[in-house]
């Protein structure tokens, strides 16, 4: 794992968990953000306020969508061209 020596010693302490877990994936619907701002709430000193950030993501999820839908394809064009990783072909944008 690249960096892995860089974490904070409490995040390398969690990396197995979110790689096991497969967290990134869970961050595809919105129960899986929800499952992973309890879960976090509760491993680490970030205080539960999981119901009003799930309020504030339901709230402004259209344009959270739109910010996203602009950004993404600009950060895989400098992943691509800036480390020369080739990645559009296996991306899916789930909406």
């Amino acid at each position: 794992m690249n960096n892995y020596e860089i974490m904070p010693e409490n995040v390398r302490e969690m990396m197995p968990f979110f790689i096991i877990n497969n967290w990134i994936e869970s961050y595809q619907t919105l129960g899986g953000i929800r499952h992973v701002l309890n879960t976090l709430s509760k491993r680490s000193t970030l205080p539960n306020e999981t119901r009003f950030a799930m309020h504030v993501l339901k709230k402004n999820y259209y344009s959270l969508q739109d910010d996203f839908m602009e950004f993404f394809p600009q950060l895989i064009d400098y992943v691509e061209k800036d480390f020369g990783i080739e990645i559009s072909h296996r991306i899916t944008i789930p909406f």
